[in-house]
């Protein structure tokens, strides 16, 4: 590895050094001492797991999307549709994708009984 390469590498790992203790300084109740010690920790594990790999880092889109459904859906509690969608700044009809979407992925992972947003079950006669 040359040494620009290993500077860049190293000034990376100082950044997300960087970027952790200033996410984690936002808490009170952490001190520096130990925001900078989790911080050196997750370097170190960054180093363990992925020590001579290249990266690529994503815009994010599509995460951003999955931790915006998954957030929707844990808010979500029938009678503030039109809030979420505020707050989300989505469309109502979109919000009722979502938990569509969500709750079917839920039902299939858990094998939950099938139900629609009415609580009319089919399997009742």
């Amino acid at each position: 590895m040359s040494d620009s390469s290993q500077e860049r590498s190293g000034e990376m790992l100082f950044t997300l050094m960087s970027v952790v203790i200033d996410i984690i300084s936002k808490d009170k109740s952490v001190t520096d001492e130990q925001a900078e010690e989790l911080a050196i920790a997750v370097c170190e594990e960054m180093i363990d797991r992925y020590s001579g790999l290249q990266f690529y880092f994503p815009k994010g889109r599509s995460f951003m999307s999955i931790i915006m459904h998954s957030r929707i859906f844990q808010q979500f509690n029938g009678t503030n549709v039109n809030e979420l969608a505020k707050q989300h700044n989505v469309s109502v009809q979109h919000i009722y994708r979502v938990v569509k979407s969500q709750y079917e992925a839920k039902r299939n992972e858990n094998s939950l009984p099938q139900i629609d947003m009415l609580g009319f079950d089919p399997d009742v006669n």
